[in-house]
């Protein structure tokens, strides 16, 4: 018993040291984050990476205005999936967008596989916040993360994937975790319909692009959008939630959804006041209404009785009195 209570202090200690570490990781990669987005030497953008082209301050700053003038997210809400657009997955296999849809709600993100800056970042923050979630990606949602390359290749895919599903380390996750390449009409056909702006810039031969993850409904609408690196665990379960239209979650994500509201220039779900006002009138209004129904059941049951039953009866005296 002492061997098995050491070996169990032991385990809680290892798994400790796991836990502080991702946790150290992830903060380590937000700093990384936030030294991206800082002003540098050229100029500051919201949300997208500084270029830094070894050119005079004043033509740098033109040139990259002209490009982040192309790059950004136009939140199309409701807005479809091109579900016909072809892609391939990991494996080379071609398949149809809307063939991986249908069964649960959609985190969509749009990255290039071999960047290694924002696109690592939201990729890391991403499986971070999924695994603080009890939803399991393959179970009560998916996840798809399509290329913006048309170069790429499945094999790179793969190994972003392979990558993907060791850090997520959630079993049964493969079946729900696609990463896709696909040719250019492929690419702008989804990025048109989800006003996913992004460009090349051929002076570097990077892909500029915002960081977003688009949440689908499972008919392939557009549902929420997550935007400056805000991927709250949370907010993605409520959205996963009144994405798949209450069919997943629990009473308490019903109540939570009642009291919060979806604020797109914040991405994130926030305290709405008025559905807690109305939230308690209704309670207030159900016991009042209950009240009352108990009190005419009440007196409807005493007009029933009869008069002898409802009034007690006096004790006869028996004898004579003398």
């Amino acid at each position: 018993m002492k061997f098995q209570s050491v070996n169990t202090g032991r385990q809680e200690r290892v798994k400790g040291r796991k836990i502080a570490w991702r946790h150290l990781r992830f903060s380590m990669l937000l700093f990384f984050a936030l030294l991206i987005k800082m002003p540098s030497a050229h100029a500051q953008f919201y949300g997208k990476r500084t270029l830094d082209v070894g050119k005079s301050a004043a033509a740098d700053n033109d040139a990259t205005k002209k490009l982040m003038a192309q790059v950004g997210v136009d939140q199309k809400m409701d807005a479809v999936v091109p579900l016909n657009a072809r892609f391939r997955d990991h494996n080379g296999k071609e398949v149809r967008l809307g063939s991986l849809l249908g069964e649960r709600p959609v985190l969509l993100m749009m990255i290039s596989y071999a960047c290694t800056q924002l696109c690592t970042v939201q990729v890391e923050v991403m499986v971070h916040s999924m695994k603080e979630m009890e939803f399991r990606a393959g179970k009560e949602f998916d996840v798809i993360i399509a290329s913006i390359d048309p170069a790429e290749t499945p094999v790179t895919a793969g190994e972003a994937r392979a990558t993907f599903l060791k850090r997520y380390e959630r079993k049964g996750a493969e079946s729900g975790v696609h990463f896709l390449t696909g040719s250019q009409e492929s690419i702008t056909a989804l990025t048109k319909a989800t006003g996913f702006r992004y460009t090349l810039d051929k002076r570097t031969g990077q892909w500029i692009h915002p960081d977003a993850i688009m949440l689908l409904t499972p008919q392939g609408h557009v549902s929420r959008y997550f935007l400056q690196l805000k991927y709250d665990p949370r907010d993605l379960r409520l959205g996963v939630v009144e994405a798949s239209k209450n069919r997943i979650g629990s009473a308490l994500d019903y109540l939570a959804l009642a009291c919060f509201h979806w604020n797109p220039n914040e991405s994130r779900y926030g305290f709405g006041i008025m559905s807690v006002l109305r939230l308690l009138g209704t309670a207030t209004f159900l016991i009042m209404a209950f009240g009352i129904m108990a009190m005419v059941r009440h007196e409807r049951r005493n007009k029933s009785q009869k008069p002898d039953e409802r009034e007690p009866k006096l004790p006869i005296e028996s004898g004579l009195k003398v």
